[in-house]
C-alpha cells in the first residue's frame, strides 16, 4: 500500500501504534485478508453499521485492495435487490463476510472505496475514493477544527454515513486515537453512559439527532463535560437548540460543517458562537477545498476531489476541474454562504429567496421541532413556497404569523402551511421529502390558515 493512510491502516490491522476500538459488544478476533484476497480491485456492495466486527472486515478489505461500495445496512430489501439488479457486475457482502457474486467488474483505478450519495432522488451516485483524497481530506479537517489535543471520537452514526467513516474512523486511523463504538440512537442512555465511562471528546452528529436527544428527556443532569468538540453536518446548524447543546455539552465548542460527497467531505466550516449567527455562513473553506461562486451556484476543486463517478463496469466518468456543489450561495469576505440546493432557492416579487431561511424562521415557533419547504408554480405565476411544520403541539396561527412577521419578508411566508403528526425519515435518517410531499398531495396534513 501507498501513502500515510494505507500505511495507518496496516498497523492498525496489525495493532501497532496508538489507534484503538473501544466497543462494549463482544468480538472475536478472526483474519479477514485470506478470504478478502482474491478480491482484489473488485467493487463490492458493502452494508456498514458501527460494530467491531464490521469495522475489522472492511479495514481488512480495503487492505488486501477490495472496493467496498458504502450501503446502509437499513436500506430496504426490495430497493437493494433493485440496486444489485443495475449494477450487476458488483459482488456484495454477505452476513457472514464473504463476498458473493461472478464476474465481478475490476475498477480502472484502485479506490479505497467508493461513496454513496443518499440517493434522494431515487437515482443514488456512486463516487469513487482515492486513498490520496482521503488522506487529503482527514489532514485538512484534523488541521482545520484543530484536533490535535481531541484523543477519543465517540461514533453514533453508522459508518455508511461519509461523516463518520472520513471525519471519525478515518481519523482516529489516520492519527491513532481512540474510536469509542456506540449502540447508537436505539440504546441512547447506554450510549451517554458509555460516553461517560470513556469520558469520549469528540462526537459527529446531524440535525435531527439533537432533536431527539431533547425528545428524549436527557437534561444537564445527563451533561457530558469530558466533550471538546460537537459535530454538525448535512443539513444547516440546528440554531434553535444550541442552548439545549450547551447544556449537555458545557465545555464543548460546537463545529458547523459543511461539504458534499464529491469533497470527501468537508469543504468548509466555522465555529457556532451565538444562536443569532446567520443560518447561511459555513465559514471558511478547509485547506484541502477551494470554493468560487459562478452564476450563484458554489463550485469546488481541490486536493480532496474525487476523481468522478464509478459505472457498473467500473470506468469512471470522470469530472473536470471544477464540480458543483449542488448548492447556490454566494463568498462574502472569504466567508461562505450556503443559500440551499438548486431548488432551495427561488424568485418571488422580484425577491431573491431561501427555502432553507423558512425552514429555520419556522423552527423557531415554540413546540415545532421539524420543518421542510418548497416551491410550487400556480399555473402562469411566480413560484410560491409552501411548508410542512410538525411537533409534540401544532402552535396558534397567531403565534406562526408572528414569527414570520419578525423574520421574513412577505413573499417568503408559505402559501399554504401544514400540520404533521409524524415525520417520516429515509433509511439515511434524513427527512423523506418526497413522502412529506406525496402525503401534502394526499391530504393527509392538516392544513393551518395564516
Amino acid at each position: 500500500m501507498g501513502n500515510r493512510l494505507n500505511n495507518a491502516i496496516d498497523n492498525a490491522l496489525q495493532g501497532i501504534g496508538s489507534f484503538q476500538v473501544v466497543d462494549s459488544q463482544p468480538y472475536e478476533a478472526q483474519n479477514w485478508s485470506e478470504m478478502y484476497a482474491p478480491f482484489r480491485g473488485k467493487i463490492v456492495f458493502w452494508p456498514f453499521d458501527c460494530t467491531r466486527m464490521e469495522l475489522m472486515r472492511f479495514l481488512s478489505a480495503v487492505q488486501q485492495g477490495v472496493i467496498p461500495v458504502m450501503t446502509s445496512p437499513m436500506i430496504p430489501r426490495l430497493k437493494f435487490d433493485s440496486l444489485k439488479k443495475k449494477y450487476c457486475n458488483w459482488g456484495c457482502l454477505e452476513d457472514d463476510g464473504s463476498i458473493s457474486g461472478s464476474n465481478l467488474s475490476t475498477c480502472e483505478e484502485q479506490l479505497l472505496f467508493i461513496a454513496t450519495t443518499s440517493g434522494s432522488s431515487g437515482s443514488p451516485k456512486f463516487i469513487a475514493a482515492t486513498s490520496d483524497n482521503l488522506q487529503a481530506s482527514v489532514t485538512a479537517i484534523h488541521k482545520a477544527q484543530r484536533l490535535e489535543n481531541v484523543e477519543s471520537t465517540a461514533v453514533w452514526l453508522p459508518f455508511f454515513f461519509n461523516f463518520s467513516l472520513i471525519n471519525q474512523l478515518l481519523w482516529a486511523v489516520l492519527f491513532e486515537k481512540k474510536l469509542i463504538l456506540l449502540p447508537g440512537m436505539k440504546q441512547a442512555g447506554a450510549s451517554f453512559s458509555i460516553m461517560r465511562e470513556t469520558k469520549a471528546e469528540m462526537i459527529c452528529w446531524v440535525n435531527s439527532q439533537a432533536r431527539m436527544i431533547q425528545r428524549m428527556g436527557f437534561k444537564a443532569s445527563d451533561a457530558l463535560p469530558a466533550v471538546k468538540q460537537v459535530n454538525f453536518g448535512g443539513a444547516p446548524f440546528p440554531m434553535h437548540f444550541l442552548d439545549y447543546l450547551r447544556e449537555i455539552f458545557p465545555n464543548s465548542e460546537f463545529i458547523n460543517n459543511y461539504g458534499c460527497t464529491e469533497a470527501l467531505s468537508r469543504m468548509s466550516m466555522c465555529r457556532v458562537h451565538d444562536k443569532h449567527q446567520d443560518i447561511t455562513l459555513v465559514g471558511e473553506t478547509i485547506e484541502s477545498a477551494t470554493l468560487r461562486e459562478k452564476d450563484g451556484k458554489l463550485e469546488f476543486t481541490g486536493t480532496s476531489k474525487t476523481p468522478g463517478e464509478v459505472r457498473n463496469d467500473g470506468r469512471i466518468d470522470r469530472y473536470g476541474q471544477w464540480v458543483p456543489t449542488g448548492d447556490m450561495g454566494y463568498i462574502k469576505d472569504g466567508k461562505i454562504h450556503v443559500l440551499g440546493r438548486y431548488d432551495q432557492v427561488f424568485n418571488n416579487s422580484g425577491e431573491r429567496l431561501s427555502l432553507v431561511e423558512i425552514e429555520v424562521v419556522l423552527l423557531k415557533i415554540p413546540g415545532v421541532e421539524n420543518a421542510y419547504a418548497w416551491t410550487v408554480t400556480p399555473f402562469q405565476g411566480e413560484e410560491e413556497p409552501v411548508a410542512v411544520i410538525q411537533g409534540d403541539d401544532m402552535p396558534s396561527a397567531d403565534d406562526i404569523r408572528y414569527y414570520l412577521k419578525a423574520y421574513l419578508p412577505h413573499a417568503a411566508w408559505p402559501k399554504s402551511l401544514y400540520w404533521a403528526g409524524e415525520w417520516p425519515l429515509t433509511d439515511r435518517g434524513k427527512d423523506d421529502r418526497q413522502t412529506i410531499k406525496d402525503n401534502v398531495e394526499q391530504n393527509k396534513y392538516q392544513m393551518i390558515e395564516v
